[in-house]
């Protein structure tokens, strides 16, 4: 695999009404290319002037590399535990088993251990709720339409504003949320702000969605 090198990174700012996507797509010099995602919840600049910073990391290296790479970004990178830089690390990480699996002819998971959960994966809704206000009546139809669209579980934020630590009023509501989206005894669902409250306030949060 030795003569196979990249030769080049694009990225691609794609916009949303959410958060912006940014994508990767890594080229090698047998015209052989890699795909993923490194997108994060805000700065999708910033990411892609990273990428293009550190691209001296990979750029004429081997893609089969991987773990050379891997560590030769996080180890040698300034500050490399930051979100910025480990999005990168692990979105060329990813390119580069995309480039993997393109040229021997097998799926990603063939080449990191094989199938885990059958042919079937379970996924969830998630961004569904963008169009909600305070009205519970708002979150209740949205919900129904994702149910509707054929799934059983999803993703969702009912905190609002509140952020680290919630009053009464803002814990109620965000209970009140999570009972006007129960369209289906049989549909599961996760309140989720990462980052955004402390362990505590968030363990008595799901407590309270069982």
């Amino acid at each position: 695999m030795s003569e196979l090198t990249i030769t080049d990174v694009e990225t691609y700012l794609v916009a949303n009404p959410w958060k912006p996507w940014v994508f990767v797509r890594v080229e090698t010099n047998e015209g052989v290319h890699g795909l993923a995602e490194a997108t994060t919840h805000d700065k999708p600049r910033t990411v892609a002037a990273a990428i293009e910073e550190m691209s001296e990391y990979f750029v004429g290296e081997d893609p089969f590399d991987t773990e050379r790479l891997w560590l030769q970004m996080y180890r040698d990178e300034w500050f490399s535990k930051n979100v910025i830089n480990t999005t990168v690390i692990s979105a060329i990480d990813i390119a580069c088993w995309d480039i993997k699996g393109k040229v021997l002819d097998q799926p990603v998971y063939n080449l990191l251990g094989g199938k885990v959960h059958g042919d079937r994966l379970r996924t969830y809704a998630n961004g569904w709720y963008t169009e909600t206000t305070d009205d519970l009546d708002t979150w209740k139809r949205a919900a129904e339409r994702v149910v509707a669209d054929g799934y059983d579980a999803m993703k969702f934020d009912p905190f609002g504003d509140a952020w680290q630590r919630m009053n009464r009023e803002e814990f109620n509501y965000a209970i009140s949320v999570v009972g006007a989206r129960s369209t289906s005894p049989n549909t599961s669902r996760s309140s989720t702000r990462p980052g955004s409250r402390n362990p505590a306030r968030r363990t008595r949060s799901i407590a309270c969605e069982r």
